[in-house]
Order: structure tokens, then C-alpha cells, then sequence
């Protein structure tokens, strides 16, 4: 959510948590490899909004996800 903030403090972005209503606040980043734009696209969200790892299991070789934690300047492919 980094990339698109609605204030000048960068409290609120366009990636929504669902359990909370406000904004996901667990990855800084997050990447999404895939063969067709709208399936990165679509988990690229899911993941962002997301705290736990289950994307491996979700993806399930559909694409490779790249996550940067907040507060860290190093990601990992999850």
C-alpha cells in the first residue's frame, strides 16, 4: 500500500484488511510473478491484505509471490 495514500501522513491506502476495515498494515510490499497481469494483479491484493504465509499453498504454482514485511528493507519469496 505503500504506493497509493489517500492522506499526508500515509495512514490510510487503497489496500484494505478485511478483518479490521482499515489498512493493511503487515507488508510494505508485496510482488506477484504470474503468466497473465489480472491473476498478479488479483493476488497481489489478496496477499497484501493478508498476514499470514499461506500463499504457497494458495498459489499452488500459479505464481511466485515476493513479500517485503513493514519495518524491514528485506523481502523474501514466500
Amino acid at each position: 500500500g505503500y504506493g497509493c495514500r489517500f492522506d499526508r501522513a500515509g495512514r490510510f491506502t487503497h489496500i484494505l484488511d478485511p478483518r479490521t476495515g482499515g489498512p493493511a498494515r503487515h507488508w510494505a510490499s508485496v510482488t506477484v510473478l504470474a503468466d497473465r497481469a489480472t491473476l498478479a494483479d488479483g493476488l497481489s491484493t489478496a496477499f497484501a491484505a493478508g498476514r499470514d504465509t499461506a500463499a504457497p499453498e494458495f498459489i499452488s504454482g500459479k505464481a511466485r509471490v515476493y513479500a517485503v514485511p513493514m519495518g524491514s528493507l528485506k523481502g523474501h519469496w514466500l
